[in-house]
């Protein structure tokens, strides 16, 4: 609904509002295997722990996939959303002697459950069935059906179960913005806007904070080096047994923190030279939504204490450790429950995890454009602009805060693929998978923080990029049938990256690259009607046949030449 008040001849009131509700789930009874079909594949029903309430929870879809040597039974994710907003704005137009005002605002609170949730699937590789495990070729040897037929599972297994999180965001703006008539030659505009959006609130207090990796735990309080397995030691890595989790206190707590502070300035100048020739010049900040980099009511994935996830065990030079009659085996590797937050700071110990930044990054884009217009003879208009765009927290940039020096692998190869003891195998208070593992790789011990699998700090402080351009174009109208336009860009486009090889993305080094855009392109097209039939210059009272010859044509060339 839209509502338009005019107060005065000068002063205009504007009024909006929205609801949406989107239903997208993947929740179709039609899909379903059903407990009778879990019955009939698993008699022994390993799967039971898992089932809860909603069967479809844990099992939604029997599908049968390949792709590049590998078949999976089950679904690894499904799309799940129930998801509602409102949209209201306000804008106040004003016209006061040479100012001309607008003031504004508005806010989009979002609720409901939309999530792409974990569950439950089987791979099986070709590799598995293949004449070697040293890198085998399975163009020659091995196929994922004949593995699937066997039953025989790699580490890449997982059996999921997990709760559905309601979670609740806003986003508020306003506005203030003057267009000054300066004199009949100059106007200026000025701007500023105020953006806010709010961290999610999860209504059953089902989020986490974060691993604080300074605090020390009660399961790792007596383990040091010492416990490490022999051999370990010399290559002398500096180890951390630290690490807390922290949950949400309830649902008025937040996962991170979102910046208070954003403020967005414009401004600009209009300048007449003359009746044919303008300047402009221009500056804007601009901020990019939080929502497209924490993917907060899109992609709730992190919902630890409250969903869980069991992994097969992998692989041992090439033995498979897990059977598809009984994966998990409750002697060896049983499913790991969801215990809400019974484990306290202990939660994750000896399996990965991932959280937001706790003060969020806030991407940004600061833009600058000067250009000069100015109409020719014969109807054409040139038109030159520079522009330049300066980002920072250009991507939703993951930072690891503990990782594997490369250089051991570069030095010691494969020397560090040799499996030993495992120094966490059913150590009190650790629950995540690496607790079932009686044998690791010396590799995996090599990480500074060895209880944890793997660490993920989202949404940090990320990498800046920079874009600069020089466009030049010339414009001709159509009149007298003919139109013309002819457009060159210069452009420099650069990012920073730790991509560059694997040091840098172990130091978390930015370094400059520039993109794979070309620098030069050149665009011309236009429109010529040949001067021929009816209501043309010639022959425009020809007969049919002639008109139907040569009457109505119209040539319409295009050219583009990229380069660097």
């Amino acid at each position: 609904g839209d509502v338009v008040y005019t107060l005065s001849p000068t002063t205009v009131l504007e009024g909006h509002l929205a609801y949406a509700w989107i239903d997208d789930s993947s929740n179709t009874q039609s899909t379903q295997i059903g407990s009778d079909g879990l019955k009939n594949l698993w008699p022994n029903q390993w799967y039971a722990p898992y089932l809860g309430k909603n069967l479809y929870q844990f099992f939604p879809q029997l599908l049968m996939a390949g792709a590049s040597g590998t078949t999976s039974l089950g679904t690894a994710s499904v799309w799940e959303g129930e998801k509602h907003n409102h949209d209201a704005s306000v804008r106040l137009s004003m016209q006061r002697g040479r100012h001309h005002i607008k003031v504004g605002g508005g806010m989009i609170p979002i609720w409901g459950a939309s999530y792409n949730a974990p569950y439950t699937s089987f791979s099986f590789n070709a590799s598995t069935t293949s004449s070697t495990f040293i890198s085998p070729n399975t163009k020659l040897s091995g196929d994922p059906y004949a593995t699937f037929l066997l039953g025989y599972m790699d580490g890449g297994s997982t059996a999921s179960y997990t709760v559905h999180p309601s979670v609740t965001l806003a986003d508020y703006d306003g506005y203030v913005q003057d267009d000054i008539r300066i004199s009949r030659r100059v106007t200026l505009n000025l701007g500023l806007r105020y953006e806010y959006e709010t961290s999610e609130h999860e209504a059953h207090g089902y989020l986490s904070k974060y691993l604080d990796l300074t605090q020390p735990n009660s399961a790792m309080q007596n383990f040091t080096t010492a416990n490490m397995p022999a051999g370990v030691a010399q290559y002398g890595v500096k180890y951390n047994f630290n690490g807390v989790w922290h949950f949400t206190n309830g649902a008025g707590d937040t996962p991170y923190n979102t910046p208070k502070d954003t403020l967005l300035p414009r401004a600009g100048i209009a300048i007449r030279v003359n009746d044919k020739t303008a300047l402009r010049f221009g500056y804007a900040r601009y901020k990019t939504p939080l929502d497209l980099a924490t993917g907060a009511t899109d992609s709730q994935n992190y919902l630890y204490g409250y969903s869980s996830s069991t992994g097969t065990q992998a692989q041992l030079a090439g033995i498979p450790q897990a059977v598809l009659s009984n994966p998990f085996p409750a002697s060896t590797n049983p499913l790991i429950m969801p215990q809400a937050q019974a484990l306290g700071g202990l939660q994750n110990l000896g399996g990965s995890a991932a959280w937001y930044s706790q003060n969020i990054a806030q991407g940004r884009n600061d833009r600058f454009n000067a250009s000069l217009q100015k109409e020719l003879k014969w109807g054409f208009v040139v038109d030159g602009t520079f522009f330049l765009n300066l980002g920072a927290n250009a991507s939703a940039y993951t930072l690891n805060p503990e990782r594997t020096d490369p250089n051991l692998s570069l030095t010691y190869k494969s020397a560090l693929s040799q499996t030993v003891a495992n120094p966490f195998y059913h150590l009190p208070g650790m629950t995540g998978s690496l607790a079932n593992q009686a044998q690791v790789s010396i590799l995996s011990l090599l990480n500074p923080s060895p209880q944890y699998t793997g660490l993920s700090q989202l949404v940090s402080d990320g990498p800046h990029e920079r874009y600069k351009s020089v466009q030049v174009r010339v414009q001709r109208q159509f009149s007298r049938g003919f139109a013309f336009t002819a457009s060159y860009l210069y452009n420099r486009e650069e990012s920073q990256t730790t991509g560059f090889n694997v040091l840098d993305s172990y130091s978390q080094t930015f370094r400059w690259l520039p993109s794979g855009q070309p620098h030069h392109v050149l665009v011309a097209y236009g429109t010529y009607e040949l001067p021929f039939g009816k209501g043309r210059d010639y022959l425009s009272h020809a007969n049919r046949v002639l008109e139907a010859v040569v009457g109505g044509w119209t040539l319409s060339p295009v050219l583009t030449v990229k380069s660097g």
